[in-house]
């Protein structure tokens, strides 16, 4: 009975949005809208902290597995934010983690949406127009619901491509990176790329990146110029 009372506490608990559950220090939470660079930004992130790169799928929010969010060791979980509800979740993290560190990525509009289509083989006009208008709603929320600070980042991905290194720099400072971390990124993508008036450069920089889904045959399809 006793451990059921407990378990009862806890999940209700962890269900209530505005309790803390812990200060979340050794948590970093990478969210944004879909194909914004979630999954390139938390492998670096793992890399930087000696952390093994996820090699699934890998979205979950922290709220679910807060035991995991709240150990002593790093943690870097990854979430998608695909409506109004998941960017209210995401800005509520604050409550339940004073301390995490809360990054929020971006991409310009026609990358974005180009890169969701064609990986979807689609070429819908219809299908572009919901995109871009459930991309612009959760970019409105999220500006609204977010306070810049100390612990909170919004970062684009073509600025994380052309430098990478201070922006992983700025999240997880190098007196907290783990000593066998591989050496941050020294040539950027503005060094073997002149320019991203296409997306041609800043998928070639995708391709290099140690994340499973950046596979080579997969972006095959997202070569060419934006329409």
């Amino acid at each position: 009975m006793a451990r059921l009372a407990a378990l009862l506490v806890t999940t209700a608990w962890a269900r209530s949005p505005l309790e803390m559950l812990c200060d979340g220090d050794r948590l970093i939470v990478v969210a944004g809208y879909h194909h914004s660079g979630t999954s390139i930004l938390q492998a670096q992130l793992a890399r930087r902290l000696g952390l093994p790169v996820p090699t699934t799928t890998d979205e979950r929010w922290p709220t679910d597995h807060h035991e995991e969010a709240c150990s002593p060791e790093w943690s870097v979980f990854r979430t998608r934010l695909s409506g109004l509800r998941d960017v209210h979740r995401f800005a509520r993290l604050r409550n339940r983690f004073p301390a995490a560190r809360l990054v929020f990525c971006t991409r310009d509009a026609p990358n974005q949406i180009w890169s969701l289509m064609r990986r979807a083989c689609a070429e819908s006009p219809r299908l572009a127009t919901y995109l871009a208008k459930q991309r612009c709603q959760v970019l409105e929320k999220e500006a609204r619901w977010r306070r810049p600070g100390a612990r909170d980042w919004t970062v684009d991905l073509a600025d994380f491509a052309v430098d990478s290194r201070s922006i992983l720099q700025q999240v997880v400072p190098g007196h907290l990176a783990s000593p066998d971390a591989p050496s941050l990124f020294i040539e950027s993508a503005a060094v073997r790329v002149p320019s991203f008036n296409n997306n041609d450069g800043l998928r070639r920089w995708q391709v290099r990146q140690p994340v499973y889904a950046y596979e080579r045959s997969r972006f095959a399809r997202e070569g060419g110029a934006l329409v």
